[in-house]
């Protein structure tokens, strides 16, 4: 039959349609292929569909949410057109059911390999994972992002970046989002804040680091004081270590004697040169994060150019089989 082979054709030329249907205008399948998915169907009419009411009333191409497919009993999007005659009439329905497995792929594919700690993701207009980069599971699961807030944000029609906690798996996130063009879905594309913001930790570890070795200074100078009564070489060890608490490295105490002063004061002076030695790495290191903090926000602006990227991909994609359904 010539319906049945131009159907066979659209398979065959497209990755993403994992069948073709045609039914009458009152929802009965008439065709559906390939065949053996006909003979499998759960029900033969499909009136009960939202997209079918859908296009009986505004009688232009639709796409559906993820639902339940009545071909292959798993989650499918439907994309469908009316069929009409010489007058305009609605005289059938052309239908294909979405591979989404290939859809969650479509992204990566033509964005090319990328760390594996970015990765973006599509919902339908209710928040359901219509295709996910990271875990195509939640597809076939048909878990609900309508929680996550960059996802609310999007399906209100809103586009940005934010700072946010998951609560699908509990994780402090980056986000950027916008609207997918032509349709009621949320594209989301995201950087874990734990990656963006790991020079922070390693800043703080040594500034850490660094206050407790001062502390340290300081009570082993009062208690040699307590112990020795001396006064003058202990006022001029508490008097660098002073300085040094507010930051000026560079002090230094005059050894003059060999006993146990002495060496407190040798093991200070030595502290000192190891202190400002740390001082040295710490600017390093702050320069380091300076760089980057310009790094990670470039990598940032690179996310929001592959959101962009991807939802472009995404859209693209999806008008080529509404093109090839409207021929």
């Amino acid at each position: 039959m010539a319906q049945r082979n131009v159907a066979a054709s659209i398979l065959k030329n497209s990755r993403l349609f994992e069948y073709i249907e045609l039914l009458k205008p009152d929802g009965t399948i008439y065709l559906l292929e390939p065949y053996e998915l006909q003979v499998k169907a759960l029900r033969g009419n499909l009136a009960f569909r939202d997209w079918y009411k859908k296009l009986m009333s505004t009688g232009q191409t639709v796409i559906s949410d993820l639902h339940i497919s009545n071909a292959t009993q798993r989650p499918t999007v439907t994309i469908a057109t009316p069929v009409r005659s010489p007058a305009g009439r609605v005289i059938g329905i052309c239908a294909g059911g979405l591979k989404l497995e290939e859809f969650s792929k479509m992204a990566r594919a033509e964005l090319g390999s990328s760390a594996p700690q970015r990765y973006g993701y599509i919902t339908d207009r209710r928040g359901l994972i219509i295709a996910h980069e990271a875990n195509p599971k939640y597809v076939e699961e048909q878990t609900d992002f309508n929680a996550v807030p960059p996802v609310r944000a999007a399906l209100a029609g809103q586009d940005g970046t934010m700072q946010y906690v998951c609560p699908i798996d509990g994780q402090v996130e980056l986000g950027a989002y916008m609207p997918l063009p032509g349709t009621a879905w949320a594209v989301v594309y995201l950087l874990p804040a734990q990656i963006a913001f790991a020079p922070l930790t390693r800043l703080a570890y040594i500034t850490l680091s660094i206050t407790l070795v001062i502390a340290i200074i300081v009570i082993i100078v009062s208690l040699v004081m307590v112990r020795r009564q001396i006064t003058k070489p202990l006022g001029q060890l508490t008097a660098a270590t002073t300085k040094m608490g507010t930051g000026d490295l560079s002090q230094r105490v005059k050894v003059t004697t060999g006993d146990e002063l002495g060496q407190l004061g040798t093991e200070f002076n030595h502290m000192a040169e190891s202190l400002s030695e740390k001082e040295a790495q710490l600017r390093d290191y702050a320069t380091q994060l300076e760089q980057k903090v310009e790094e990670r926000t470039a990598e940032l602006t690179r996310s929001n150019a592959d959101l962009a990227q991807f939802a472009y991909v995404a859209s693209h994609d999806l008008q080529e089989p509404l093109r090839m359904v409207s021929s």
